[in-house]
């Protein structure tokens, strides 16, 4: 399987891996068929997680790429898209029914 390592933006105070820091017996990582979501360019992308890659990284197919605004910010990611995706990029999005 051909994949792509993607330099994502830092989900900052938006991290899954930051919010749960605390809550350790709440901590929950991404297994196969999970959806999660991560910003590259300042737009948000869902991935489904394809199988886990360590203890730390998903390989993920892209799902949905949603630009924040028209211009679409350079984003070259496509659906159908295999990505590696390390845990403390993972971001909540507003409003999602994330698999976190």
């Amino acid at each position: 399987m051909s994949m792509r390592t993607i330099e994502w933006d830092s989900p900052e105070h938006e991290g899954v891996t930051e919010h749960y820091d605390d809550l350790y017996f709440l901590k929950k990582k991404p297994s196969e068929g999970s959806i999660v979501t991560a910003r590259y360019k300042s737009t948000n992308v869902r991935l489904k997680v394809v199988e886990r890659q360590g203890d730390s990284t998903s390989v993920a197919e892209v799902i949905s790429v949603n630009s924040t605004d028209a211009t679409n910010n350079g984003v070259d990611l496509h659906v159908g898209e295999h990505v590696l995706l390390p845990d403390d990029k993972r971001a909540f999005v507003s409003g999602s029914d994330e698999d976190e």
